[in-house]
């Protein structure tokens, strides 16, 4: 699974032509960055985490080969237009794109869940789940 999210993370740090554009627009929104698992401490706003959220025996990856995951985005600012806004961007960017995983395998996201915008120590967030499956 560290593979993967380092994988997204990649394609979200350096994907400057897929979905029109959407990964550049994305990328400026987000001015504090993502961070796979946890933000740094003292990090600048707005910025997204990226975790693993789901995967079994069923729908796990066994080496380089992934059949089914689910991954989480949590996005965090003090401005609710602006978590509004990256949420948009991110959903425009992931929702049914294409990354190359390892050498020979391509993943394919898609939007299956959102949760908030919500309020909690003077910070709005939203998450959005992405089912990510091999493209076989």
């Amino acid at each position: 699974m560290k593979e993967l999210l380092a994988a997204i993370k990649t394609k979200y740090n350096t994907d400057d032509s897929g979905n029109g554009g959407q990964f550049v627009a994305l990328r400026a929104a987000n001015t504090g960055g993502l961070y796979l698992n946890e933000q740094l401490q003292e990090t600048a706003y707005p910025y997204m985490t990226l975790i693993h959220v789901v995967g079994d025996d069923d729908h796990i990856m066994g080496g380089t080969e992934i059949k089914k995951a689910v991954v989480q985005f949590s996005i965090f600012d003090e401005v609710f237009n602006t978590v509004m806004d990256i949420y948009a961007k991110l959903v425009a960017a992931f929702n049914n794109s294409i990354l190359t995983y390892a050498t020979d395998n391509e993943v394919v996201f898609r939007k299956i869940n959102e949760t908030g915008p919500f309020f909690e120590e003077q910070v709005w967030q939203v998450t959005v789940d992405f089912e990510a499956w091999r493209n076989t």
